[in-house]
């Protein structure tokens, strides 16, 4: 119902879907995940020492996006405990 608080755990995968070409004519659109786009750019040894911040910040801007779309809205704390990668 309108206006009901929920309390949970969520375990997501969050990634945004674009294109590889800019020109979006010819290439298929293809999941990204966020948090490794965020460390790409960044030089190594900035990459180990940014990841904490940057799983933080990108991980609650994509949160963000999420509840505007889902209408949804957080109105507690947000602990984002990890970012586990998984080899397959």
């Amino acid at each position: 119902m309108a206006g009901d608080w929920l309390r949970f755990a969520l375990r997501a995968n969050p990634v945004v879907c674009r294109r590889d070409d800019p020109s979006g004519r010819t290439s298929p659109i293809r999941k990204h995940d966020v948090i490794m786009e965020a460390l790409h750019p960044l030089p190594g040894a900035a990459r180990s020492e940014q990841r904490s911040a940057v799983i933080q910040e990108q991980g609650l801007a994509w949160l963000a996006k999420q509840r505007g779309t889902a209408g949804f809205k957080v109105g507690g704390g947000i602990a984002i405990d990890g970012y586990p990668q998984h080899a397959i």
